[in-house]
Parts: C-alpha cells; sequence; structure tokens
C-alpha cells in the first residue's frame, strides 16, 4: 500500500481524518490546499480572489501528480474531482476513499463560514445542485466510500485502515454484524426507524438508551424472534433473510432474562443445550465453558437455588457453548450487584480478546461506558449517535483530544483555523471560544502559529466529557430523556 487518498467537500474532515490515519499508519500526511497556500504564501480564498480559480486549479493538478508518487496519506481538496484529468489521476491511486457528508449536515457544517470561495459565491439552493453532481463523480472514483455523518474523525479512520487492500489487493475483513436501514413498524406506528451500524471483530458494541428506546427489538429482530418491515441484516457475510440457518449458528444470545429448567442442575441444562447444537458438542467443551463463567462449584446444583448472577453466568455459559463468533446480550447486568457486574465486565473483555464480537444493550450509562468500545444511542426508535466510548489512539501512546480555546480577534483567528485546515465549532455559550480536535503534544506548534499571526490565547483546556454527559446532552437536543 503506497498511498491512501481522501475525497470529499470542504468541511468533511479530510485533514483531521488524515492526520489520525496518517499515525496510524505511520505514513506522512500531505494536504494538497496546505502544499499550495505554502508555495504561494497565501490562503486558498486569496489565491481564488488574486489568480484566479485556474491558476489554483492548475497548480492543483500538478501537485496531485507529485504526491501521487509518494507512500503518504494524502487530502485532498474539495474542487479536485471536476478535472478529468485529476479524476483519471485518482482512479491510478492505491486505495481512493470518498468522506461523505449528506447536503443538509455540509451545509450546516459551513453556515456562516465566509472563508471558502464555494459558499461565497453560491446559495444553499445552488451548492446542493451541485452537491449531488459532484457526489456522482467522488462515488465514481473511489474504492471505498463512508458515510460519516454520524462518525467521529477517529471512528472514521479506523474503519479505512480496515479496509485498507492487504499486499494480495484483498479487502480486509467484513464485519461480524452489519445492520442497513433497519425498520420495524406495527400497524402505522414506526418502532424502529432507518438504523444502519456494525460490530467488528473482537469489538464490545453498546446500544444504549432509555427504556422502550428500542433496543431489545433491534436484538429480535437480529436473531428473527421477530420479523422486520425492511432493511438487511447480515452476520459474516450472510443475509438472515436468505441464509439465516448458516448465519445464526455464529450467534449466542441472551434476549432479556435466560431461561433454564429449574428443577434440573447447571450442568443438566447446559447438556440438554448442547443436544440441540447442529454441531457435536464435547464434554470437553462444557467444563471449559463452566470454568470460564466459574461456576464449577455450583454446576451440580439446581438452578432453582440459584443467585441471579449464578443463573447469569450459566446464561452467558449457554450462549457460548457452541463457541459462536458473536454474542448478543439483552439488559445483561440488570438485578446484578456491583461485584456481579464487573465479574460480567471481565468476562466480557476476556472474550473480546479473543476475537468474539458482543453486542450488549443496556440504559446503565455508566456500566456502558466501563464495558463498550464504541456505542450507539437509541432514541425513540431512531439512532441519534454513534462513536468511540474513549477516544481513538492518534498514536499507540498518545489521543486526540478536544480543546477549547479562546481566541481573539475573532475573524483572523477563524480565518487562520481555516487556512491550516484545522476543523473548530464555536462555543454558543462564549465568544471567541472554539472548540477543536488536536494531538496533545502538537498543541505547542499550534500556540507558536498562532502567536506569529498575532493573535492572542486568552485561555486553552483540554475539553472531556463523561458518557452521562454526551448521552444527556445528545438526547435533550432531540427532545428527549431518561424518563
Amino acid at each position: 500500500m503506497n498511498q491512501v487518498v481522501l475525497t470529499g467537500f470542504m468541511g468533511a474532515g479530510k485533514s483531521t481524518v488524515g492526520r489520525i490515519l496518517a499515525e496510524n499508519l505511520a505514513l506522512p500526511l500531505i494536504d494538497i490546499d496546505t502544499e499550495i497556500q505554502s508555495k504561494f504564501q497565501s490562503s486558498v480564498t486569496e489565491i481564488f480572489a488574486r489568480l484566479g480559480e485556474s491558476v489554483f486549479r492548475n497548480e492543483e493538478h500538478d501537485m496531485l501528480m507529485q504526491v501521487l508518487q509518494q507512500e503518504a496519506v494524502i487530502s485532498t481538496g474539495g474542487g479536485i474531482i471536476l478535472s478529468p484529468q485529476n479524476r483519471a489521476q485518482l482512479q491510478s491511486a492505491d486505495f481512493v476513499v470518498y468522506l461523505k457528508t449528506s447536503p443538509d449536515i455540509f451545509l450546516k457544517r459551513l453556515e456562516g463560514d465566509t472563508t471558502r470561495p464555494l459558499i461565497q459565491e453560491k446559495s444553499p439552493e445552488e451548492i446542493k445542485i451541485l452537491f449531488d453532481s459532484r457526489t456522482q463523480l467522488y462515488e465514481a472514483t473511489s474504492h471505498l466510500v463512508i458515510e460519516t455523518d454520524l462518525l467521529t474523525p477517529q471512528e472514521i479512520a479506523k474503519k479505512i485502515k480496515k479496509r485498507i487492500p492487504s499486499k494480495e489487493g484483498e479487502i480486509m475483513t467484513q464485519p461480524v454484524l452489519e445492520i442497513n436501514h433497519l425498520v420495524k413498524t406495527i400497524g402505522s406506528k414506526p418502532i424502529i426507524k432507518d438504523i444502519s451500524f456494525s460490530v467488528n471483530e473482537g469489538e464490545i458494541f453498546g446500544l444504549l438508551g432509555p427504556n422502550g428506546a428500542g433496543k431489545t427489538t433491534i436484538i429480535r429482530s437480529i436473531v428473527k424472534l421477530i420479523s422486520k418491515t425492511s432493511g438487511d441484516i447480515t452476520i459474516l457475510g450472510k443475509n438472515i433473510d436468505n441464509f439465516y440457518t448458516e448465519a445464526i449458528q455464529h450467534v449466542g444470545a441472551i434476549v432479556e432474562n435466560p431461561e433454564f429448567y429449574p428443577y434440573m442442575t447447571g450442568l443438566q441444562n447446559l447438556k440438554t443445550f448442547a443436544s440441540m447444537s447442529r454441531t457435536k458438542i464435547s464434554n470437553e467443551r462444557i467444563h471449559e465453558i463452566i470454568q470460564l463463567v466459574h461456576l464449577d462449584k455450583a454446576i451440580n446444583n439446581k438452578v432453582k437455588t440459584y443467585s441471579l448472577g449464578m443463573r447469569q453466568r450459566l446464561g452467558v455459559a449457554q450462549a457460548l457453548i457452541h463457541n459462536p463468533k458473536l454474542l448478543i446480550f439483552d439488559e445483561p447486568t440488570n438485578g446484578l450487584d456491583p461485584e456481579g457486574m464487573k465479574e460480567f465486565r471481565l468476562q466480557m473483555k476476556t472474550l473480546a480478546s479473543q476475537g468474539v464480537s458482543i453486542l450488549v444493550s443496556s440504559h446503565l450509562l455508566t456500566e456502558m461506558e466501563l464495558l463498550c468500545d464504541r456505542f450507539a444511542i437509541i432514541e425513540r426508535g431512531e439512532l441519534t449517535h454513534i462513536a468511540d466510548m474513549k477516544v481513538e489512539n492518534a498514536t499507540e501512546n498518545e489521543l486526540i483530544h478536544t480543546f477549547r480555546m479562546h481566541l481573539e480577534p475573532l475573524e483572523l483567528s477563524k480565518q487562520l483555523l481555516t487556512d491550516w485546515n484545522i476543523d473548530y465549532i464555536l462555543d454558543d455559550n462564549a465568544a471567541a471560544h472554539f472548540f477543536i480536535q488536536y494531538i496533545p503534544s502538537d498543541i505547542p506548534e499550534l500556540v507558536k502559529k498562532l502567536a506569529s499571526e498575532d493573535i492572542s490565547i486568552f485561555t486553552i483546556e483540554a475539553h472531556t466529557k463523561t458518557l452521562e454527559d454526551r448521552f444527556l446532552e445528545i438526547t435533550k437536543s432531540n427532545g428527549g430523556s431518561m424518563a
């Protein structure tokens, strides 16, 4: 793999994603717009105004030809796709990724931004028309299209890394579970509204939301305990509508509460369940699972004598007994004491480290924060947010953080951050306060650059939020609550 090229509209996050991806792949990052600005010692806006768009586009084409000879992550400008020569060059690149945003999100991100030539010249209606026409060009020249609206830059970089072709030219492994546009209606009432997400190998993915949000309905649809109205669900590449038997053999699930024969021992229950499996399960496998869930001392007792925590462990054993690739648990820690929650969490992390994928639903925010790698917020049947539970590593030892900076003068600060391809959000509650995502070790260099441009830096602080903060913030903005 010599290069990864990121394309997409301005404001799609190409520079931020490129920075993270370059660190992860140990490749240099080349930002074509930044290189051109450096050559002319002017911003893109100034080049357009002083020399004309044609000069910029010619320089852009020459720069693209040069950088495609290098091993690098390459971030391109929003208009690079306009030239047929550029499109031909992109088709010769090793791996081209289109970071796709919806028109509404695109316009919202750039609302009030007067520093970009495209926004200065066109109305929102014209931009939407242009958006549609360019999208076709982007998709035609890309090996991979990623819809970015609900993803963080870290998640986008992770998706790209997983799909980069191997040396043999094959796309990397598919998600273990993939859900696309899942819809469930009962009568005229929508229960699940066009939900899409995926779970990767060895990942613990959480469905987080208040009671009645639709989490159990999603899980029941995956294992076909209820029929979906529309959408596709695939498990290890097998669509459950066409290959249900082949797909479900890779799944172990506890939906709501695990059920057992109370008059039988734990061991008898497991052996009864094992006898129903399509593949033969040995006694050695059964005893291996019993030890894994720490039930060896109670396995010969009748289940009716088990505590709630012991029944939960037996349920995990039942789900694991046929060595599945995907585990699904619906509210697994309900009723467990803190020790039981901790034990369940440790078991899941151990399984994930062995390559088992886990989908778990809960309304317990703190527990999900401790357990999951990623989470999706489900509210009133809608998926409102997907993000990493913890910010992904920008390098092996360093994280991207969100920083809150008070910079003045405001307009010059906005201009410089834009010219340097640093995505920012203005704080609605305080004038001249910016939120940016940046690698901590790069902050001193950014401060030097700002100071050299006569920017006054009043404060700079790392800005972090707990899962509870983020959950309440997102659900409140959508008119929801935990009640």
